[in-house]
């Protein structure tokens, strides 16, 4: 991304994505597609590359016709510029254009968005919102992870387990185990420690401190007793 949301503030402005920090509002849509005011949770930048307007072809965004998220693809003059993910407390932000932005490329979930329904992506959200309000937003900061070539082979998987025990409570061992590859294989030294801080149980879905119990707010251990 290397769009300008609209800031909110004593008078609203457009700003770069760059300048954006953590706790700023910019407008966004809700659940139900509506215009809101919605919290900057995690700026994150990913080196350079090539973007069309204002996204990379891989990036996903709100196709309005369909009403679900798709990569935006190679649209718009092409240009090599800083690359930016940003994660809101809405499920879609706004650029000054009126494209609904995700937080989400193939650099992360691969081509499990593909077909994804608007409901599927509801709970990829609010999953990774309830890690990065948990854990911290070093999840979206490119020196974090020390290969994002390991990052581009395990993160999908991540991605299909999330949804997988977002859906079923019960059916999050999976998760366990792709969240304990991926730390161990992507993650830099220091990411890691920050990682396995918070999840002290990993392997263990039915306990807190598991990354199931934190995806799914506590959920995931009522289900198992």
């Amino acid at each position: 991304v290397r769009s300008s949301p609209q800031k909110i503030g004593s008078n609203r402005q457009i700003t770069k994505v760059r300048d954006l920090q953590v706790n700023d509002i910019i407008l966004g849509l809700d659940e139900s597609k509506t215009l809101k005011e919605c919290q900057v949770e995690a700026v994150g930048s990913f080196g350079f590359g090539p973007v069309y307007g204002n996204y990379t072809d891989d990036h996903f965004v709100l196709n309005p016709s369909t009403g679900n998220v798709e990569v935006h693809g190679k649209k718009g003059n092409a240009a090599v510029e800083d690359k930016y993910i940003v994660l809101t407390s809405c499920p879609i932000g706004l650029d000054e254009s009126g494209i609904g932005f995700t937080p989400f490329d193939s650099d992360f979930f691969g081509d499990l968005t593909k077909d994804l329904t608007w409901g599927d992506y509801l709970l990829l959200h609010t999953a990774i919102l309830r890690v990065v309000r948990e854990t911290g937003t070093f999840w979206f900061d490119g020196s974090s992870y020390k290969d994002l070539h390991a990052l581009r082979h395990h993160a999908p998987h991540m991605g299909m387990t999330l949804l997988q025990c977002m859906k079923d409570h019960n059916d999050c061992e999976d998760l366990e185990n792709a969240s304990i590859l991926f730390i161990e294989r992507t993650l830099s030294d220091h990411a890691k420690i920050k990682a396995f801080d918070t999840f002290h149980n990993l392997g263990r879905h039915g306990e807190l401190g598991s990354a199931a119990s934190i995806v799914s707010a506590g959920k995931s251990l009522h289900s198992q007793h």
